[in-house]
């Protein structure tokens, strides 16, 4: 047992050195060079959050429940195709564009 973990522990140490890390609180390289990193948050898009839909104080206090009252209303199938539209149309390629032009 202890040279399985031996093994498993230099498996683990050759495959990390292939992962970016952090040192002195900057991000570093598999390479070794300081990196930065950009992004953008998504928000409301695969997961929803009820304050971007102002229902923060509302009924519909998490996504469980929004799409409990969809199903409710207009059935299981129904509300997949709804939900669908909305994650189609809140986020579009445009704004992938605008996001990439606007961050590199």
């Amino acid at each position: 047992m202890h040279c399985n973990s031996v093994r498993n522990n230099r498996a683990h140490k050759q495959s990390s050195q292939q992962l970016f890390s952090v040192q002195d609180g900057k991000i570093i390289s598999p390479e070794g060079n300081v990196t930065a990193l950009k992004g953008c948050n998504i928000g409301n898009w695969l997961v929803l959050e009820m304050w971007m839909l102002d229902q923060v104080t509302g009924k519909l206090h998490d996504q469980y429940t929004f799409e409990s009252v969809l199903e409710e209303r207009f059935g299981n199938k129904k509300k997949h195709e709804l939900m669908e539209i909305y994650r189609e149309n809140w986020i579009t390629e445009k704004d992938f564009k605008t996001v990439y032009k606007k961050t590199y």
